[in-house]
């Protein structure tokens, strides 16, 4: 137990260091996306379980955007036989090291990926905008704390409605596995030639309905509750699976 701690804090310190450093089918949300990556290690070790830390502000990352991001990137990475856990950290709440920390205990992953946002350049407010934001990716191998891949990613799109808001996270995660896949740093994965497995129910569907269902049951009303309850989505159809 104690040297699984020592190696938790160990991968956590070194994630640590990098936060500091650095119903309906949507309309498509994405109008371009292109990856500046690079492979640091001569042969970046295998990934079994991967530990995925997305630390951007909410601002640029709102809830719904990353419910699609969370279906997608798991989705993607167990096609390539790879386990992950999915962690969001707000960079300005306190208290992120020990959910680090905690989550590093618990999934005990091999490799660390850290997506940090790197500047935007948006038109809107906090929760519906439109423009492009950067991001910059790092995968750690949890052991040596070693950096064994780097990419700058740049993501053209739109953030709002829930779903397309979801929309959007789920197509980026699917650009940053297959890019690990082109890179060589993913094996197992579908061929080029191939579409992902299709996403069932539609990325972030399920929290938005339980969303929706809670807002519903605070309801006194009972016409209103009803109302609200029909508008909750079915999850039935499958989108942003391409």
């Amino acid at each position: 137990m104690q040297r699984v701690m020592a190696t938790a804090w160990s991968a956590a310190a070194a994630v640590m260091v990098l936060l500091a450093q650095y119903g309906c089918r949507p309309p498509p949300v994405v109008h371009e996306m292109t990856f500046d990556s690079k492979v640091i290690a001569g042969r970046p070790v295998a990934i079994d379980r991967l530990l995925v830390v997305a630390d951007v502000e909410l601002r640029y990352f709102p809830e719904p955007m990353f419910d699609g991001f969370h279906d997608a990137v798991t989705n993607r990475l167990a096609a390539c036989g790879v386990q992950s856990s999915v962690l969001y950290v707000d960079p300005t709440v306190l208290g992120s090291d020990d959910r680090v920390v905690a989550e590093l205990k618990s999934s005990q992953p091999n490799v660390i990926l850290v997506v940090r946002a790197a500047g935007a350049d948006v038109v809107g407010g906090d929760r519906a905008f439109s423009g492009k934001m950067w991001f910059d990716l790092t995968l750690v191998d949890a052991r040596s704390q070693a950096p064994t891949w780097r990419a700058r990613s740049m993501v053209d799109g739109a953030v709002g409605r829930w779903s397309v808001s979801a929309e959007t996270g789920a197509t980026f995660a699917t650009g940053i596995v297959s890019q690990l896949r082109d890179d060589s740093v993913l094996a197992g994965c579908p061929p080029r030639a191939r579409t992902w497995p299709e996403i069932m129910p539609p990325p972030g569907c399920l929290q938005e309905r339980r969303r929706a269902l809670r807002e519903a049951a605070s309801e006194w009303d009972d016409s209103r509750r009803g109302a609200k309850m029909r508008k909750a989505p079915t999850c039935d159809t499958a989108a942003g699976s391409q």
